[in-house]
């Protein structure tokens, strides 16, 4: 069974409710390393693209900093997150149509 959240922040500047961007991740852990390897793919690219998926692998000191409420007893599964979250990780992330189609890899504007 799948379920769907809405997720909104209060803006101090406009004073409403503005609707938070959220991303899908999966992870695994290493079992010979212990290192996280993550995986995220970016909505924004078109699938063609070989920038459409991104994975890296990061420290576990790093991983549980930036996500604190995953338990670390799971070894791997599928979470959402916002786009700090990706950014400290160390992912890249590319608005929506910028891209190039010419070098086939995404443009980070």
């Amino acid at each position: 069974m799948t379920k769907y959240f809405n997720v909104q922040r209060f803006n101090n500047a406009t004073g409403k409710l503005d609707p938070l961007q959220m991303y899908s991740i999966g992870y695994v852990r290493c079992g010979r390393s212990g290192n996280m390897i993550v995986t995220f793919c970016n909505p924004s690219i078109p699938t063609r693209l070989p920038a459409y998926r991104q994975q890296i692998v990061v420290l576990p000191g790093l991983f549980y900093k930036v996500l604190p409420s995953v338990r670390r007893d799971i070894v791997a599964s599928c979470i959402e997150i916002t786009p700090a979250q990706l950014l400290d990780l160390g992912f890249i992330i590319v608005r929506e149509g910028v891209y190039s189609n010419d070098a086939r890899v995404a443009v980070n504007a």
